[in-house]
């Protein structure tokens, strides 16, 4: 089972307003370069076919742009935390205690949903008090200039464990 994030309020309306406008001046240029009487191809017209279809390529696959409100809840981590940050911190989490993403997150809420923002499981706070501990003894035992630089973290006790093993 995946439990990846997806960017969940991304604006894509910019892009596809873009790639509208973008069409419309491509057809307008084409009738104006087929002269609708004379259908010759020339070289400039394979060009610029070319760079057309490569130009609207190159703007559907763009990412939206997302904005700094696209996830709710977050109280540990930066709210403008990229997805592929965020996937990439959770799957370190999920790794190091070797559960998935039910282990904190509300995986069904009472519509059938994922629910990432609910902190109606317990080890969802469990896990937040566990960061702010790790945060907390980087900062004092191992300071270092470099942002989330971690010499302690979840793999230090937990070693793939939900809970850590005895001794720890």
């Amino acid at each position: 089972m995946s439990c990846k994030l997806q960017g969940t309020r991304e604006k894509p309306a910019k892009n596809k307003k873009l790639l509208k406008l973008s069409c419309l001046f491509l057809a307008a240029c084409c009738l104006r370069l087929l002269k609708i009487n004379k259908m010759t191809i020339s070289k400039k017209m394979i060009v610029f076919f070319g760079l057309a279809v490569f130009m609207i390529i190159a703007m559907a696959a763009m990412k939206p742009v997302k904005g700094r409100d696209d996830f709710k809840n977050l109280q540990i981590l930066p709210k403008n935390i990229s997805v592929d940050s965020l996937n990439g911190i959770m799957d370190s989490y999920k790794k190091a205690l070797g559960v998935n993403c039910g282990f904190c997150h509300v995986m069904k809420d009472k519509n059938g949903l994922e629910d990432y923002a609910s902190d109606d499981n317990r080890h969802k706070n469990q896990a937040r008090d566990m960061m702010r501990m790790t945060m907390d003894i980087n900062k004092k035992y191992f300071p270092s200039g470099a942002k989330y630089i971690e010499t302690v973290n979840c793999n230090t006790c937990h070693q793939g464990r939900s809970e850590p093993p005895e001794g720890n």
